[in-house]
Parts: C-alpha cells; structure tokens; sequence
C-alpha cells in the first residue's frame, strides 16, 4: 500500500516493515595437471532483491520525515580463480583471483529523494597470493593482497524538494596489505593462535559533478579503515 503522507504522529521513531531475498547458483571445478599442482576456477550468479513498506521512515526529524514505500533488485555474474602449488610436503604456495560486489545498506534509503538515487553496488577486484607452512601441530601462513574498488559511495545532495543529503556513486579506491597467522595444537586439546595485518583502504580523488550535487575532494585514507589488527589466545 501507498503510505500515508505528512505530518501526522505515529509516536515511532521509525515504523518500518522491510524484508530481502537472496538467490544465487555457482559451480567450481578441479583440475590437477600435475600432482603438485591444483588450479580450480569458478563462477557464482547472485540476485538480491530488497523491499520496504515503511509508514514513518523518521530518522532525520523535522521536515525530513517520510513514508517509504521502494524496492530495490541487485544482480551480478562473479569470478574467481585459485592456484595452488605444493613445492614440498610441508610447503605451498598459492595465488587468487575474486570479483564482488556490496550491496548498499538500508540506511542509505533514508532520504526523501531515494527514488531518484539510484545507488549501484560497490565492485571489487581481488588479488591476493601467499605461502602456507603446516608439519605436525605447527601451522602458519602468510599473505598479501591488493583489492580495486569502484562505485565508492561519496556524500552527495539529492534532488528534491527540498534538497536532500544522501550518497552517491562516483569514487573509486584500493584496499591493500600484509597478513599472518601461525597455530600450535597440543595433544591434551589445546591449540594456541596467533595473528596480525597490516592495511591501507585509500579513496582516489573525486571530480566535481554539480549535476549530482558532488562536491570535488582530494581523496585519501577511508574514514574507520585499521591500519593494523592482531589477535592471539587459545582454544580448548
């Protein structure tokens, strides 16, 4: 149904009924050319569709109260392609290579101008490779990886009545860095871990597009991305 317009009281912060279905069909396959090597190569097909029946979307207050009534269908073909390299019994190495996508959260529906928005799913492109060490209760690995990203979402102002701040689509960016962690199980249940990472998630330079309402920035490091992580204990 059609909601009700504004103003009037629902005494809610936000009256909202929403729901999303999810469907994908993928295969992956094996090849072995030789005995030390494995290369196994894939393809996934995803849909995602997500609805919202809302009656009060009232998250800016004011005059930023709404009804919400909008659908939105995402869908994509992804890649991915893994290698793996046994060089001895204990050592191998291995490379890989993903396609995804993000899917934009709800909240990004929650301006009055969302059916003009029309936001795309962040795209990515993985690329990692790395070497992984396993001999009786030891274990460890190491990694790098390099990640593009296009379709960032970057502050924008929606068309309407009266203009809305919301975001957009128009940046593009790179994820990268180094990551490790080693294990040890002991014979009486417990196995103690061990690992780190080092990251940069840099934003490229957006242009300016007046049409869209966004504004030029000189880009730089993604705000809430860490620089490093690292965890350790133990499992019993």
């Amino acid at each position: 149904f059609q909601p009700p317009k504004f103003p009037f009281t629902t005494n809610c912060k936000l009256l909202e009924w929403s729901d999303w279905e999810q469907g994908q069909i993928f295969a992956d396959f094996n090849w072995r050319p030789t005995d030390q090597l494995t290369i196994s190569p894939g393809f996934k097909y995803l849909v995602f569709k997500r609805d919202i029946d809302a009656t009060d979307e009232n998250v800016g207050g004011g005059s930023k109260n709404q009804g919400l009534l909008a659908s939105n269908t995402y869908s994509s073909p992804l890649y991915f392609l893994t290698a793996n390299y046994k060089i001895t019994p204990y050592w191998s190495a291995y490379a890989q290579f993903a396609t995804g996508f993000v899917v934009p959260s709800l909240s990004t529906l929650y301006v009055t101008g969302t059916n003009v928005q029309h936001l795309k799913p962040q795209t990515t492109t993985n690329y990692q490779t790395g070497i992984v060490y396993a001999r009786g209760d030891f274990t460890a690995d190491a990694d790098v990886y390099y990640i593009q990203a296009q379709n960032l979402q970057v502050a924008c102002v929606v068309p309407g009545t009266p203009p809305e701040a919301a975001f957009c689509n128009d940046g593009n960016g790179h994820y990268d860095g180094v990551e490790g962690e080693a294990a040890y199980s002991f014979n009486f249940g417990l196995t103690l871990f061990a690992n780190g990472s080092y990251n940069q998630a840099i934003q490229n330079a957006t242009v300016a597009n007046a049409a869209l309402g966004i504004a030029a920035s000189k880009g730089g490091t993604l705000p809430n991305a860490p620089l490093w992580t690292d965890a350790f204990g133990g499992i019993y």
